[in-house]
């Protein structure tokens, strides 16, 4: 339910800009970036060297790890975008390729390296037609429930090691329906906000939760993009030892667990949204458990070579 039908002119804010080109799929409404489009068709695979070079990198930072703390893990969470998830909403002007994907590549390289990772293709898979969305329709980042999904992935395997990290079952979490504001399709479009909303569920702790996590709100009042505040460097402590310690990077796609992951956490630092630089003096001084890396398929060359 979209409420009445409007109409109005857009245009891409820089036409430019791979990012700036949003597809209307003609088989069920959904946006879609333009830097999907190319993981997509399949013509931009990773080089063999690009591949080697990413694993001997991680290889390398592993073993600096294992120097402060032996059981230390990497950890990759690579968010599919949604035309992975649901190629059959492509446009009709979209040719999905055949074959290994570079999500296939990096996947495959990572394993080689030691690191983890959490692929959440087949989860999604899974779930694709579930009540509430993965993904938002006007806007390029996955749902909030998605984005459960993801936590509850990573603290699955998490827990292995740490039982108490165990995710939140869903109905731990309040999921409030509504008409909420919209966010990039309108930004990349020029295309008031406030003037076309998206049906959508948006989560909600429903027990007690630390205030130092509850303090910084994930979203601008509720609308579906992420508070500047989240994008800042920012050290979340719960005081609970028997929890991990981690360190973020991210993009933000991490604002769909900004809150819910360092509650499974005893010391969470997020680096600032964007900055992928590895900061060995960091690693050496707070001996993290894991190092995580948030990042949606679309920005894999920040894995690939950072």
């Amino acid at each position: 339910d979209y409420g009445e039908p409007r109409s109005y002119f857009a245009k891409p804010v820089a036409p430019k800009s791979n990012w700036t080109w949003a597809f209307n799929s003609n088989k069920a409404f959904q946006f879609f970036l333009g830097t999907m489009v190319e993981d997509f068709e399949g013509g931009n695979l990773y080089s063999k060297n690009d591949i080697s070079g990413m694993t001997n990198r991680i290889k390398s930072r592993i073993d600096q790890l294992h120097q402060y703390n032996s059981d230390a893990e990497i950890i990759y969470m690579i968010v599919p975008s949604v035309l992975t998830t649901y190629p059959e909403l492509a446009p009709d002007f979209l040719t999905k390729g055949t074959g290994q994907t570079r999500l296939d590549q990096v996947t495959e390289g990572i394993k080689k390296s030691g690191a983890t990772v959490i692929d959440l293709r087949s989860t999604f898979n899974i779930h694709k037609n579930d009540e509430m969305p993965l993904y938002y329709k006007l806007d390029s980042h996955w749902a909030d429930y998605g984005a459960y999904l993801g936590y509850k992935e990573l603290f699955e395997h998490i827990s292995k090691k740490f039982p108490e990290a165990a995710p939140r079952n869903i109905d731990e979490f309040k999921w409030t329906a509504d008409h909420y504001i919209s966010a990039d399709a309108c930004l990349y479009l020029d295309i008031p906000q406030e003037k076309v909303k998206e049906y959508a569920y948006y989560r909600e702790f429903n027990f007690e939760a630390p205030e130092n996590i509850l303090s910084v709100p994930r979203y601008r009042g509720m609308q579906l993009i992420y508070n500047d505040l989240t994008t800042e460097e920012k050290i979340f402590k719960t005081n609970r030892s028997e929890l991990p310690s981690c360190v973020v990077y991210r993009d933000s796609y991490c604002a769909g667990i900004y809150d819910i992951l360092p509650e499974r956490m005893d010391t969470t630092h997020y680096i600032g949204m964007w900055n992928y630089t590895w900061q060995k003096d960091l690693m050496q001084r707070e001996k993290p458990d894991y190092v995580i890396y948030l990042i949606a398929e679309w920005n894999m060359d920040e894995v690939v070579h950072n």
